[in-house]
């Protein structure tokens, strides 16, 4: 199953690169066991690239939107909603708190 969001945006990119740095942090400060730091990786400057448990995703930045590409196994299916609206919900906090959690 695969879920895309192209997400408009008005912040410096940098920063944005910054405010979703902090929302990884704040998610695996909250949930340790799952390590979250070893699942994903900046590809270069504005291309992070993740996978845990049979599920993949990129997180791509531009000057004007942010491009989220998941790629979820069909077990997730029946959740796709509740998966869409948590990304939505996520990135949505990133835009609106120049200093996340």
């Amino acid at each position: 199953m695969r879920l895309q969001l192209r997400i408009p945006h008005s912040i410096p990119i940098g920063d944005l690169r910054s405010r979703a740095e902090q929302r990884v942090d704040h998610w695996a400060a909250r949930h340790p066991q799952l390590a979250l730091r070893e699942h994903y990786v900046w590809s270069d400057e504005y291309l992070a690239q993740a996978s845990y448990r049979g599920a993949s995703g990129t997180l791509a930045l531009t000057p004007t939107q942010i491009h989220i590409d998941l790629h979820l196994p069909a077990l997730a299916r029946p959740f796709r909603a509740r998966i869409e609206q948590f990304v939505r919900r996520e990135v949505q906090h990133v835009l609106s708190h120049p200093t996340a959690p």
